[in-house]
């Protein structure tokens, strides 16, 4: 379903005036939202579909930068090509793993071998059709159907006939949920390119779960043995959403600082409504570079799925905690000795122990393709990647920056790790879009992560008495807690 894409239509980004983002982001506009819904009465579907499918539909700009990106795209007619080899196991997890679709269990086997090679092949969302063209060239499958709910299927078909394809690829114009299944054809792979803004934003992914469900329960019924057999391969197999702490001090100095001395003048309160409006949505137009990157820790998963595993109900809410080691412990010992050395540093290198500052968190993601391999036989291949990180070549979803409202200072001689939440939910009125939430505090050397939590509380709450400003002691205790829209 073209349009459940990682692009944002402009007329997203409506900025609220609410800069205390921890208070659940602008509680106008969740009122208004609420207040139209109530008034139109019960939304059935997305309000926002039929812009998407008419975006993707007539606005070509969106097709081409996603032809154009080059590795989004070889990657995808990589792996489609692979499986046109030689047969490779379709049981990726152990034994005891269970397959849980809408209505049936079945445990999985590592019995069954697939291959795309003279099967036939479903391309979710096809657009253009350039995975149904690969799947029936490289892939070498004897019949593609393609689904997409926009009215760019009759271009579609027409480049099929141009290109010599019509005789296996057949496009039908509905939504996923309206195709209508032939009950005696039996579907081995599903290929579809459903990810979006932090891997989630516009759950095109919930027509590839639809789809997949589906294929299992027809493929079942045509087939003599259970279980993974009749499950088919899915294209990608896996994917992982990844964040990390970021240093932006030269976007920080260009677009907030910058109101510090503007001619001469102190503009200071233009500097807070740039804060609270310009990073109070994530940051999706930027390439973020690896020397952003900072701390010791290597990139946290905070989410991961099979994607014959995952549910609706799975990407719904995504709640995860870790600790980030912000000091190399190899070079605790000689900053021991360097306690009185201590300079301002924007990155997290140098012999000279330094204070690394943190303006928020990066995220992006990865995605798994199985392989076959006509070469090697007698090992399984390595998975074919397609990552989005900042330490890959650049593709057009770029990273998400989720930047704090104020920068966060550790200093190495008193914090030497951070404690991060995360969480990722649903919006239920809008349910292709998600609230992002972080959350962390610096612990002290030596601290553990509850003794860090019970001091901050202590901390805070003696504070609060004494007449601080709560906001003020959080930033002074080294605390940053931020909900972001993704984009209602």
């Amino acid at each position: 379903m073209a349009g459940k894409r990682g692009r944002v239509p402009i007329n997203y980004f409506s900025f609220t005036s609410n800069s205390d983002l921890s208070d659940e982001i602008s509680e106008k506009q969740e009122g208004k939202d609420k207040e139209t819904i109530e008034q139109e009465g019960e939304v059935e579907d997305d309000p926002q579909d039929e812009e998407y499918f008419e975006n993707y539909g007539f606005n070509m700009q969106i097709h081409l930068e996603m032809l154009q990106d080059e590795s989004r795209t070889s990657t995808y007619q990589s792996a489609i090509a692979s499986l046109s080899h030689l047969p490779h196991s379709n049981n990726i997890l152990d034994d005891k793993t269970i397959i849980n679709t809408s209505e049936d269990v079945s445990e999985l086997s590592d019995n069954s071998l697939a291959t795309m090679k003279n099967k036939v092949v479903m391309d979710v969302g096809c657009g253009t059709g350039i995975l149904s063209i690969f799947c029936a060239r490289e892939g070498q499958a004897a019949k593609v159907i393609g689904v997409d709910a926009s009215e760019l299927t009759s271009i579609t078909s027409q480049i099929v006939e141009r290109n010599g394809f019509g005789d296996k690829i057949s496009i039908v114009q509905c939504d996923m949920e309206e195709f209508v299944f032939d009950p005696n054809e039996r579907i081995d792979v599903i290929v579809s390119e459903w990810m979006g803004t932090l891997l989630l934003f516009e759950s095109m992914i919930s027509a590839v779960i639809y789809a997949r469900d589906e294929v299992f329960k027809i493929n079942s019924t045509l087939s003599d043995v259970e279980g993974v057999d009749n499950m088919p391969i899915l294209l990608p197999s896996s994917a992982s959403i990844f964040l990390h702490p970021v240093n932006m001090q030269e976007r920080w100095d260009e677009r907030i600082d910058y109101w510090d001395d503007v001619y001469g003048l102190d503009m200071g309160p233009v500097k807070e409504r740039v804060t609270s409006h310009y990073y109070a949505r994530p940051n999706i137009t930027d390439i973020i570079k690896a020397s952003s990157l900072i701390g010791s820790s290597p990139s946290e998963c905070v989410w991961d799925c099979d994607m014959r595993l995952v549910s609706n109900q799975d990407t719904a809410f995504i709640h995860h905690e870790w600790i980030i080691q912000m000091v190399d412990d190899n070079k605790k010992d000689e900053e021991e000795e360097m306690k009185s050395v201590v300079t301002t540093s924007s990155s997290s290198g140098g012999g000279e122990r330094s204070i690394q500052i943190c303006h928020g968190f990066v995220g992006w993601f990865d995605t798994l393709f199985p392989s076959s391999s006509p070469q090697d036989q007698s090992n399984t291949p390595p998975p074919i990647i397609l990552s989005t990180s900042p330490l890959s070549p650049p593709t057009h979803w770029k990273q998400t920056l989720l930047l704090f409202d104020t920068p966060l200072e550790i200093n190495p001689s008193l914090h030497d790790r951070m404690s991060v939440g995360f969480k990722m939910v649903k919006n239920e009125d809008y349910p292709r879009h998600y609230r992002v939430e972080v959350g962390c505090c610096l612990m002290k050397i030596g601290e553990t992560k509850q003794q860090c939590e019970d001091r901050i509380k202590i901390e805070t709450s003696s504070n609060v008495e004494s007449g601080e400003k709560e906001e003020d002691i959080i930033r002074e205790k080294f605390v940053r807690h931020k909900i972001w829209p993704l984009w209602r």
